[in-house]
């Protein structure tokens, strides 16, 4: 007799698989002549060597199934040179113009590494000023707290 659940020969005078532990059920005519599955203990019909339920073949290595249905991956981007990134500082360096150039580029699509470099620029500009800002805030009331209690 054989497992039901994993397959294994279960002898004739013992009620449980000594594998799994599963109740052994006599083959009835509908499962004679039937292999199991090894993996989830299905029922494999003859003449087929994979098991319909788990997708596991005959010699314990699973078939290769793609479940997950990825699209194919896109083209990607070439690699960002060390030179292009330095031509792109020194073009966010200028004065007016760069600042322009930065949100054109940033906004601009047609090169990711491009627009991540000027959106980084961007950001961090705008970090810059936000503390520029709080130390100006704090620096201007203890030049007024200086300016009340000592002058």
């Amino acid at each position: 007799m054989v497992c039901n659940r994993c397959g294994t020969f279960i002898p004739q005078d013992v009620g449980y698989c000594p594998k799994c532990g599963a109740p052994a059920t006599p083959q009835n005519g509908a499962n004679a002549g039937n292999r199991f599955c090894k993996n989830c203990g299905s029922s494999i019909p003859s003449g087929i060597n994979v098991c319909p339920n788990c997708g596991m073949v005959e010699n314990n290595t699973p078939q290769q199934v793609n479940i997950y249905h990825q699209p194919p991956m896109a083209e990607t981007a070439p690699v960002t040179t060390i030179g292009q990134y330095i031509g792109w500082m020194l073009v966010g360096a200028i004065p007016l113009v760069g600042w322009i150039i930065a949100i054109i580029f940033a906004i601009d699509g047609s090169n990711k590494n491009r627009a991540n470099f000027f959106r980084a620029q961007i950001v961090m500009f705008l970090i810059a000023i936000l503390i520029a800002v709080v130390i100006v805030l704090i620096g201007g009331s203890s030049a007024l707290f200086f300016l009340e209690n000592f002058i």
